[in-house]
């Protein structure tokens, strides 16, 4: 003798028919799981988008003109002064305050005290540091590469293939500031690397 659990079988009312039940509950289902994924991917599109903004952010417009020193501390006897160039830089998500970037070789003159010169300190032959010697000259010491004071080429044989790289300074407020860049080597005209 089988005995019917009244809790386990599934009523019909006299409107539906035998297959309304499970139709309706099919559709309960993908109603939720549709409004689900549609409440929750809008939250999650706004935070890709804030997660990866850094990403799709590209640096546009001329480099910025640095400050490197006051111009009080810089002598005016004509001789290039090594200083070292500070920034801020930001990478995607961090941002690093008074990061060295690079050198300068900044000189001003006893006829024009209020003109700086600036001569990037490395050598356009392969990258390598110049050094500045007590005449005012440079000299590269991994290919004898030669330049004068003002960063032209002083030995037709120098191998490298332009002068020391200068520089655009201003003076503002009693301080030097420089429009830093690196330049590519080994190239006839001097290429900035962005």
């Amino acid at each position: 003798m089988e005995t019917s659990n009244p809790s386990t079988e599934t009523s019909i009312s006299p409107e539906q028919g035998p297959g309304e039940a499970p139709r309706r509950e099919f559709l309960t289902k993908v109603m939720a799981v549709s409004l689900g994924t549609a409440v929750s991917v809008g939250p999650l599109v706004v935070g890709s988008y804030v997660a990866l903004d850094p990403l799709r952010k590209k640096s546009v417009g001329a480099t910025p003109f640095l400050p490197v020193t006051s111009l009080e501390a810089l002598p005016p006897d004509g001789l290039p002064h090594l200083f070292r160039v500070v920034s801020t830089l930001t990478d995607a998500w961090t941002r690093y305050p008074k990061i060295p970037i690079g050198a300068i070789y900044l000189r001003r003159t006893k006829e024009n005290p209020e003109k700086v010169e600036a001569i990037h300190p490395t050598c356009p032959h392969l990258g390598c540091f110049v050094n500045a010697r007590g005449d005012g000259t440079f000299h590269c010491p991994c290919h004898d590469s030669d330049f004068q004071t003002d960063g032209s080429i002083r030995n037709p044989q120098s191998p490298s293939p332009r002068g020391l790289d200068r520089l655009e300074t201003r003076i503002e407020d009693g301080k030097v500031l420089v429009q830093f860049m690196n330049f590519e080597p080994g190239v006839k005209e001097p290429k900035p690397i962005l």
